[in-house]
């Protein structure tokens, strides 16, 4: 993968985001946008490319589809105030999960 960035592993229907003072809403556009350089600088073929239109898909239809002040009314804890990982699965059904809420560690 081009200029160094890294892909993490989630299973298909997955991706994921880093809350690190910013709320949800914030962490998903900002992984959106990483993941649209991510697709530009990768070459056809590449194996890299299905997983990161993959993610990529699931961001922007949870970024359409979701009601994030609704949503952190009923999670404060995704208000971006402690550092955590979040596991977002999208269902067959076209609805959304948080699959994983994980607190990140301090270092």
């Amino acid at each position: 993968m081009s200029r160094g960035r890294k892909l993490s592993f989630y299973p298909p229907g997955r991706a994921g985001l880093k809350l690190e003072g910013h709320c949800i809403e914030t962490a998903a556009r900002i992984e959106c946008r990483r993941l649209e350089y991510i697709l530009f600088d990768l070459k056809e073929g590449d194996p890299d490319q299905p997983p990161v239109a993959d993610r990529l898909g699931i961001i922007q239809r949870f970024l359409e589809r979701t009601d994030f002040m609704a949503l952190r009314a009923r999670r404060p804890e995704l208000d971006g105030r402690t550092k955590m990982k979040v596991v977002v699965w999208e269902r067959q059904d076209g609805t959304f999960t948080l699959e994983d809420v994980i607190p990140a560690p301090d270092a």
